[in-house]
C-alpha cells in the first residue's frame, strides 16, 4: 500500500494529529504542578475573545461613620472599581518533514509515526516551557509576547539590609503597585522597643502588619526579603537560617491582607532543598502537603503548619513564590489550551509542516502574591 502523502491519507494523518494533540493537552495540564493546581480549580479559561483581558478590580469600599440618634446624614456617590487590562501573548512551536523525507519513509506505519513522534515532541516542549512562562516579567523588554507572569509585578522600590519587605514599585495590567498610590491608609502604631520596629524602615507603616483600609494595598504584592539581618536567627543573611520565619511570616502577611483561601509556596531546588534540610534536623517525619500528592506529585512537597510547601523545577534560583492559587487564572483564546494546525503542503519549501500554537493570558490580583528574595 503506498504511503504517499495523497489527500486521503493527509487527512487521516491529520485527523490523527487532532486526536492526539486533544488527549497530549490533558497531560500537559496534569504533568506540571501550576497548571495542576490551576486546572483543579477550574481557572483554565477556555475559548476568550475580545480585543484584550480586562476585568473590574474592587479596590474600595464605602466609608463607615458613627451615628447617633439625631443629626443630618450626608450621602456621596462611593466609586467602587479600577479597570484591570492585559492584552493577548502568544508562543508557537513548528516542525517540517520534507518531501524527500517522506518518501524515505514510505508505508503507512512509518509515515504515521513520523507526523506523531514531531507532534510529540512539539507538545512536551509545551509541557515543559509553558509552566516556565508563570513567573517571567511580560513587562520587560523582549518579552512583548510573552506571560505577565508573577515577575510582572515584583519590582523592588525601597529595600535594605533591616528590612523584612520591599516596597513595591511596578505595574500590571495597568495599575501600579505602589502602596498608597490610589489613596487609603495605614497604621504606624509599633513602638520602638519592637525589633525591626517597621518591616520596611522607610515606609515607616505597620504594612503588612497592622491594619488600613483597603485602596492602600489592593494591588501590592508581598515582596519578601529572605536576606535581612532581622528576621532573629543571629543575624544571618542566608536563607537556610531564615526560612522558618520567612515562611511563617510570608503565609500570614498573604492570610491577613489576601483574599480568602490558604496559599502554597513554591521553591526552586536550591531553596526547596534548604527547606528540607532546615525540618529535617529538627523532625524525623516530614509530612507531605495531601492536595499536591492529590494531584500525583509525590515526594514533591511537604507540610509546614498547614501550608504547602512545594518543589518546582522551573521556580527561578534564590526565590520562592507564595502563591492563592483560588485568584489565579490562566486564559486561553482557543476551545482548548494549545491548537495544532497541519501537516500542510508548502510548495515553496517543499515540505509538510506542522505548528503548535497557543494565545492567552494569565490573570491574578498581585496582592494574593508574595515574592520572596534576597534583596540585599
Amino acid at each position: 500500500m503506498s504511503a504517499n502523502l495523497d489527500p486521503e491519507h493527509l487527512a487521516v494523518i491529520t485527523t490523527t494529529i487532532s486526536k492526539y494533540a486533544k488527549g497530549a493537552e490533558d497531560a500537559t495540564i496534569r504533568q506540571r504542578k501550576l497548571t495542576a493546581y490551576i486546572k483543579k480549580r477550574g481557572n483554565i479559561k477556555y475559548g476568550q475573545s475580545g480585543t484584550s483581558l480586562t476585568w473590574q478590580v474592587e479596590y474600595s469600599q464605602p466609608q463607615m461613620r458613627q451615628m447617633g440618634d439625631a443629626g443630618e446624614i450626608t450621602f456621596a456617590e462611593h466609586i467602587a472599581h479600577k479597570q484591570a487590562t492585559l492584552d493577548w501573548r502568544g508562543y508557537v512551536i513548528t516542525d517540517q518533514m520534507t518531501e524527500k523525507q517522506k518518501e524515505i519513509n514510505k508505508g503507512p506505519e512509518a509515515l504515521v509515526n513520523l507526523f506523531g513522534t514531531k507532534t510529540e515532541r512539539m507538545v512536551k516542549k509545551f509541557n515543559d516551557g509553558l509552566n516556565a512562562e508563570f513567573y517571567v516579567d511580560g513587562n520587560a523588554t523582549g518579552n512583548e509576547n510573552r506571560l505577565h507572569g508573577f515577575d510582572s509585578c515584583t519590582a523592588v522600590g525601597n529595600t535594605a539590609a533591616g528590612n523584612l519587605i520591599g516596597t513595591p514599585n511596578d505595574s500590571y495590567a495597568g495599575l501600579t503597585t505602589n502602596l498608597a498610590n490610589y489613596g487609603g491608609t495605614w497604621t504606624a502604631a509599633r513602638t520602638t522597643a519592637e525589633s525591626p520596629r517597621y518591616p520596611n524602615a522607610t515606609l515607616a507603616k505597620d504594612w503588612p502588619w497592622g491594619s488600613g483600609t483597603s485602596e492602600y494595598d489592593f494591588w501590592a504584592p508581598k515582596l519578601v526579603n529572605a536576606s535581612s539581618t532581622a528576621w532573629g536567627t543571629g543575624g544571618s543573611t542566608y536563607f537556610r537560617d531564615n526560612c522558618e520565619q520567612v515562611i511563617r511570616r510570608t503565609n500570614l502577611w498573604l492570610l491577613s491582607t489576601g483574599s480568602s483561601g490558604s496559599p502554597v509556596f513554591f521553591f526552586g531546588p536550591d531553596w526547596y532543598g534548604d527547606i528540607m534540610t532546615y525540618y529535617s534536623a529538627k523532625q524525623r517525619i516530614m509530612v507531605p502537603h495531601k492536595e499536591t500528592e492529590d494531584l500525583g506529585f509525590s515526594g514533591e512537597s511537604i507540610n509546614i503548619d498547614g501550608t504547602g510547601i512545594v518543589f518546582d523545577f522551573d521556580c527561578p534560583a534564590q526565590a520562592g513564590y507564595g502563591l492563592k492559587l483560588d485568584d489565579i487564572e490562566l486564559h486561553s483564546l482557543y476551545s482548548g489550551l494549545f491548537n495544532v494546525r497541519g501537516p500542510e503542503f508548502d510548495i515553496q519549501s517543499n515540505s509538510y509542516l506542522t505548528r503548535l500554537g497557543f494565545f492567552g493570558n494569565l490573570k491574578f490580583n498581585p496582592k494574593n502574591i508574595a515574592k520572596i528574595s534576597s534583596q540585599a
